[in-house]
């Protein structure tokens, strides 16, 4: 055997052509990370550009001369506000306008149009579309806390939602360019027998990881052949999300995940959206909900390395949920306490964030595994979408704090159900239907052959 052969031979994956980690791999996640950071802002966005900002009916041509606060003295009406203050109305105006309160007529008027306090922030998306109200709905994603940065010091600069959606723009357009330098899938044209464009792709990785191959061309056959043949096998063997939920234990441990993954985004993006609602400095307050997710995510991965999974996933959504809870009582006065706790809940809730992660895809047997954590998934974007709704609209028509409460009872609650599920750390990963079935079972239970058949087939 010539020592071509030898060397084609030592080779079964891409891995081992081009090695685990070099330049060509680097080069690949940082223009992946910098195509994802407008996105980001964009997804972050509602934060700062559908706040809660003071709004009052507007005055006629008339009274355009005067300052906000003679203006709203003069024909607002005052109220009390949930939190038993008197403030002016946001709604109403007085009927008949007049300085002498002799001559005023105390009947009210609803608002045909409005004024905004933009003494914090110059524009936001509210006062641009004229409405007090602004229903958003969050159909968010899992953002790097890094993108948070980038995002932060932008909008800081900016605070004008007009001249940040055009740098957004101009940026997301530039971010086009990266296409030009984002090879494509080495997989992918190996399973579609695009064979000299393969070697070409593997060309530049191998000369940018400084590896030599005698006999590339032989190579990229045999690593076509291979993939070829694990593509058909896969095709063969393909799981469906029912089979998910067709046996007993795999149902239960399914269900349980769907509803921790829910409850995971929506009690992390509840509070990244709630640090406006906190008091204090909302730039300041954002720009802390990011940096604690930096330690979080280093921890987390001591964390279920020497605590295991479950231990790990529980104590962390325990504590982030009683971390929301104890914010609720801590009075106004308090505001650095307040603000510390609730940063307190992000950083376990994000540290949670990335165990489940790792946790779920372990608990899902191979042959169903990207089709298990893909669902749970969906599940975690319903979460995200939900939260924008708790945050705002809930916490408007009831108590701002309310939604604290209820992130925190959630949280507690899913990390609870945690205990439920089987521990994964240095166990062999299920590979079949059937052994999913069977793993954290204290007994195995005896299947039929029918079932066997019918739900654990490999579908050959």
């Amino acid at each position: 055997m010539s020592s071509e052969e030898k060397e084609s031979k030592g080779i079964n994956k891409l891995e081992d052509l081009v090695g685990e980690f070099g330049p060509w791999q680097r080069n690949l996640f940082l223009i992946s990370f910098i195509n994802l950071m407008p996105i980001s802002w964009q997804i972050l966005v509602p934060t700062f550009f559908t706040p809660e900002i003071d709004h009052w009916c507007s005055p006629p041509p008339a009274y355009w001369n005067l300052t906000a606060n003679q203006w709203k003295s003069l024909a607002i009406p005052q109220i009390t506000s949930e939190n038993n203050t008197v403030i002016y109305s946001s709604c109403l105006m007085y009927k008949t306008i007049t300085d002498s309160p002799s001559e005023r007529e105390y009947s009210n008027v609803t608002c045909t149009s409005w004024e905004y306090d933009n003494s914090f922030y110059a524009s936001t998306i509210i006062d641009e579309i004229r409405s007090p109200s602004c229903y958003t709905t969050g159909c968010c994603y899992l953002i790097s806390s890094r993108h948070r940065v980038c995002f932060l010091a932008v909008i800081y600069c900016v605070q004008h939602i007009k001249v940040f959606i055009y740098i957004w723009s101009y940026v997301s357009n530039i971010f086009f360019v990266h296409l030009k330098f984002l090879p494509e899938s080495l997989r992918w044209l190996l399973t579609q027998d695009k064979e000299k464009q393969a070697e070409r792709e593997l060309k530049r990785a191998l000369i940018l990881n400084k590896k030599q191959v005698s006999n590339l061309e032989d190579v990229v056959k045999q690593l076509m052949n291979k993939a070829n043949k694990e593509e058909n096998d896969a095709s063969r063997k393909k799981a469906t999300f029912v089979d998910l939920l067709l046996t007993p234990n795999m149902r239960k441990k399914t269900l349980n995940l769907y509803f921790i993954w829910f409850v995971l985004a929506f009690v992390y993006y509840g509070l990244s959206l709630n640090t406006n609602n906190l008091g204090g400095n909302p730039f300041l307050n954002f720009f802390i909900a990011g940096a604690v997710e930096f330690p979080s995510y280093g921890a987390s991965v001591f964390a279920i390395k020497y605590l295991g999974r479950r231990i790990s996933g529980m104590s962390t959504m325990v504590i982030a949920g009683l971390a929301c809870v104890l914010t609720i009582p801590i009075p106004d006065d308090l505001l650095s306490l307040r603000i510390t706790v609730s940063m307190i809940g992000k950083a376990f809730i994000s540290g949670a964030f990335g165990i489940m992660i790792v946790y779920s895809s372990e608990i899902f047997p191979t042959v169903v595994r990207n089709v298990g954590v893909g669902s749970s998934s969906t599940f975690a974007r319903i979460g995200s979408m939900v939260a924008p709704f708790a945050v705002k609209e809930l916490g408007k028509v009831t108590n701002p704090r309310v939604p604290l409460g209820i992130f925190g009872g959630f949280s507690i609650f899913a990390g609870l159900l945690i205990l439920l599920l089987p521990e994964t750390n240095n166990k062999p990963l299920s590979d079949t239907l059937e052994e999913g079935e069977d793993f954290g079972k204290k007994h195995s239970a005896k299947v039929s052959p029918l079932e066997k058949q019918i739900v654990f087939s490999t579908k050959l």
